[in-house]
């Protein structure tokens, strides 16, 4: 269930589509810190059991979020499934599942972990939840664009591409256009993977769960996702999506394109593009075939 919950930036110019009224209905206003100051929102959830059907928001002016041109209108439609974890704190529920890990078959690796992730891990073996917003990574071998192992101790691991990380940082999640969240010392971190900056916010792994059940949008940063849902593209498990240009870019703020590449393509652009940028001043992007 997504609850209520303080909103901030691009969020608090969003009201949601005309929702149907009813007992299974929830109608939310905020103001834009979440206490009633500031530009108003509105939102509307209508439940079936205890998630939501679809939770849409309306631009009131245009603005740009990321580089993201925002539609008119985005929707996250989280029936394509649902994914309960109980048995760890308390009961996990993130909607539009479209991905759960295989068994867990790397013990080196779940025996590695903090014990709080490792509860996580055997309960289930990451997933894909928000339509391909959030991947958690699992304890497996295969498939290797959900192995934690890839990412953390093979060839492609973080800290062998990103100055900024560190050997023992755990990249347990992703977002649908490759930034990461690791932790570091019992605490999330997040990497922004077009520039290798890293942000730490000072949560905890539960208080991380928390707030992507509590403010998915914003925790996440959907707006890229929802408007590549809008224009009809759909982002399979595997997949990220390529943003053109790059958000650290200057042309970014007049809007990007997006399409889905596999996972493993996308992170070694990030990575690469990392590695080009300059440390001060402007720079273009040159495609090559």
């Amino acid at each position: 269930m997504v609850h209520g919950g303080a909103v901030s930036g691009w969020l608090n110019r969003f009201v949601p589509l005309a929702a149907p009224s009813g007992p299974w209905c929830q109608k939310e206003h905020r103001g834009n810190d979440g206490f009633g100051s500031g530009p108003r929102w509105t939102r509307t959830t209508c439940l079936r059991g205890n998630w939501p059907r679809a939770l849409c928001f309306k631009s009131e002016s245009p603005s740009v979020s990321r580089g993201v041109l925002r539609p008119e209108t985005s929707c996250l439609t989280p029936d394509a499934g649902r994914s309960v974890v109980h048995g760890y704190s308390d009961a996990v529920d993130l909607p539009g599942v479209t991905f759960l890990g295989p068994p867990v078959d790397d013990l080196e690796v779940l025996a590695a972990l903090p014990d709080y992730l490792r509860r996580f891990l055997s309960k289930v073996d990451g997933l894909v939840a928000f339509d391909g917003g959030l991947h958690m990574r699992g304890a497996c071998h295969e498939p290797v664009w959900h192995s934690l192992r890839h990412v953390w101790k093979g060839d492609r691991a973080f800290y062998k591409r990103y100055p900024a990380i560190r050997e023992d940082d755990i990249p347990f999640a992703e977002d649908a256009v490759g930034d990461q969240w690791l932790l570091r010392e019992g605490r999330v971190i997040r990497l922004l993977a077009e520039t290798g900056d890293v942000e730490e916010g000072g949560q905890t792994f539960e208080e991380f769960l928390a707030s992507v059940e509590q403010a998915p949008l914003d925790t996440l940063g959907l707006h890229p996702l929802l408007q590549f849902k809008t224009e009809g593209g759909a982002l399979l498990p595997g997949q990220l999506l390529n943003v053109y240009p790059p958000f650290c870019t200057k042309e970014a703020a007049q809007g990007v394109s997006l399409g889905a590449v596999p996972t493993t393509e996308r992170l070694d652009f990030l990575a690469d593009l990392s590695h080009q940028l300059p440390p001060d001043g402007p720079f273009r992007v040159v495609v090559t075939d």
